[in-house]
């Protein structure tokens, strides 16, 4: 018997959540199978509806999980994606952008050492003023950089390191586990001064 609609609220402690409706599609059960795999699934009504709930955990394997849910209900009516409980929309970019950076993170995950995969140095990452002496910097997302490869300014009121993390925000990644601005760095100073 499913639950009542309490019980699908995304929590915010999930990497993503996927709701998603009861559908007539003929890949559904492929997708409710999925689902069950996730670290947390309920499901529940919604007036007559029959609503599924899927969270997500911070983890490469939970992230590849969510990505094989995505594939199968992102076309749906009534498909609703959270990340870190806040609703998918223009801050994250779309759905597309929200399987790049669970793609990408699992990736990472494969590697030997994560570093190799997400940093990525920017020999002049600056706007105009160019420093005299411009240090290139240890970026701590590539996929900050081809998604959203705009220059950090030494002028600005705001840190280097502030800037970075906007520059996450802005591509729709900062909730990715592995990002930190912490890793932001510069081959003179191991960490960013801020």
């Amino acid at each position: 018997m499913p639950g009542d609609a309490l019980a699908l609220s995304p929590a915010q402690s999930a990497m993503v959540s996927v709701l998603f409706p009861l559908s007539s599609s003929a890949s559904y059960p492929a997708a409710l199978a999925v689902a069950r795999g996730a670290s947390r699934y309920a499901e529940g009504t919604v007036g007559r509806r029959v609503v599924h709930l899927a969270e997500f955990s911070h983890s490469p394997s939970q992230a590849g999980v969510a990505v094989a849910l995505l594939r199968y209900v992102a076309s749906w009516r009534g498909v609703q994606v959270f990340v870190a409980g806040r609703p998918v929309g223009a801050a994250f970019g779309s759905l597309e952008n929200v399987e790049r950076v669970l793609r990408c993170y699992t990736e990472a995950g494969a590697c030997n050492d994560r570093r190799a995969h997400c940093m990525s140095f920017e020999a002049n990452p600056y706007t105009d003023p160019v420093p005299s002496d411009p240090d290139p910097v240890l970026f701590p997302c590539r996929h900050v950089l081809r998604v959203y490869p705009r220059p950090l300014s030494v002028d600005h009121p705001a840190s280097i390191a502030d800037q970075a993390q906007a520059r996450a925000v802005d591509a729709g990644c900062e909730w990715c586990p592995l990002f930190s601005v912490e890793a932001l760095a510069t081959k003179k100073f191991k960490q960013f001064p801020n």
